[in-house]
C-alpha cells in the first residue's frame, strides 16, 4: 500500500533539508559497486547486480556485512556530519512511531526492477534536490 506523509513543521523540514543538501555538495557519493568476474563468471556480487550499474549509492546508519553482521555503514562512521544530519531530516518524513535504521542515499540511480530482499517493516522514498525526469515505480 502506499501512503502520503503529512509533514507537520515545514518550515522545520525545509531548514533541515536545505542544510542536509549543502553538506551532500561537499561529498562524492560513490559509483555503484560493480560485480566482480573471473572467467566470465561472477565472483564477487555487489549493488550493479541488484540495481543496475547507473549512478552513485551509499548507505548510512545499520547495514547487513557479510564478515561481521549488523554494524553501522562504513560511510555513516566516515561522514558523522552527514549522517547525523540525514537521520535528522527523515525524522519529518517517516510516520510517527516508524524505527528507521538504514538509509539509502542514491544520486543518478536508473535502477532496474528489484526487491530489497533484507528490508524489514516499511519503507519510505523521497527525492530531494533539483532534478528532472524522475521516476519511481512500486511493484507489489
Amino acid at each position: 500500500m502506499i501512503n502520503s506523509v503529512r509533514i507537520l513543521d515545514r518550515e522545520q523540514y525545509e531548514t533541515d533539508k536545505k542544510e542536509l543538501l549543502e553538506i551532500l555538495k561537499s561529498k562524492t557519493i560513490p559509483v555503484i559497486a560493480k560485480n566482480r568476474y573471473r572467467d566470465g563468471k561472477i565472483v564477487s556480487f555487489n549493488r550493479e547486480n541488484i540495481i543496475g550499474g547507473i549512478g552513485r549509492t551509499c548507505n548510512f546508519g545499520l547495514v547487513r556485512s557479510r564478515k561481521y553482521g549488523y554494524c553501522n555503514s562504513r560511510f555513516s562512521k566516515k561522514w558523522p556530519e552527514v549522517n547525523k544530519s540525514i537521520f535528522k531530516f527523515v525524522n519529518h518524513i517517516c510516520p510517527v512511531g516508524m524505527d528507521v535504521t538504514s538509509i539509502t542515499l542514491n544520486h543518478g540511480v536508473k535502477a532496474k526492477k528489484h526487491k530489497d530482499g533484507f528490508n524489514i517493516g516499511d519503507s519510505v522514498i523521497v527525492g530531494i534536490g533539483e532534478y528532472e525526469e524522475g521516476k519511481l515505480r512500486v511493484y507489489s
